[in-house]
């Protein structure tokens, strides 16, 4: 699990905000068992432009490996309402119509804490329940294969940008050592160092990575 802080910096998130206010009145509606989805291009437009920024954010490309990102999602839930314990599918379709297996989940937080209680992301694993709560802009990425849930909301509105990846690297162990490698790789200075770490990760993704 990954929890990226100001993965949507105060410029960006205020952007963001401008354009959710001008959304027309049900332009994010809910489907069937609470499956969240977009009636308006304009939901889209702005989902499109999120995705813009977040995909190409160093940490998630350094965590996820990605080689396909789903159509981003927005979900809105409102005073009394929740989204059930659920698995998610193991194969989708991406924004292309090309199947991808759903090897992530991500969650992009989108309303300050302090305007809304409850509502907290909810991860069931054989050690324990986790509740994540982040402020506005921050993101959480973890495996797909957990249980979890949206608990309901007490007070006020939650915004929030979901959506999976397919990552080059489909197991875990080998997507940790990658992201060590990655981080070391964001702080080296020496050119030699540099050199080595892009070479070694540049192997291993060859050695384990599908596209």
């Amino acid at each position: 699990m990954l929890f990226i802080q100001s993965a949507l910096d105060k410029e960006e998130l205020a952007e963001v905000a401008i354009r959710l206010k001008a959304l027309p009145a049900g332009a994010v509606r809910r489907g069937k068992a609470g499956e969240p989805q977009h009636n308006d291009s304009k939901a889209r437009a702005v989902m499109g432009w999120v995705k813009s920024l977040v995909t190409r954010h160093p940490l998630v490309q350094a965590y996820a490996q990605p080689a396909r990102f789903s159509t981003f999602i927005l979900t809105r839930h409102m005073e009394g309402e929740r989204f059930g314990l659920h698995p998610i599918d193991p194969l989708m379709k991406d924004e292309n119509g090309n199947p991808m297996r759903t090897d992530l989940t991500f969650t992009l937080f989108l309303t300050p804490k302090l305007d809304y209680d409850g509502g907290a992301l909810t991860l069931e694993a054989n050690d324990g329940t986790r509740d994540i709560r982040l402020e506005a802009g921050d993101m959480v990425i973890h495996k797909t294969s957990q249980l979890h849930q949206v608990a309901p909301v007490i007070r006020g509105e939650r915004l929030a940008c979901v959506g999976w990846i397919h990552s080059l690297t489909k197991r875990e162990d080998e997507r940790d050592i990658l992201f060590d490698l990655q981080r070391m790789l964001l702080v080296a200075t020496d050119r030699d160092q540099v050199l080595m770490l892009r070479k070694t990760i540049g192997n291993l993704v060859r050695m384990w990575g599908e596209v």
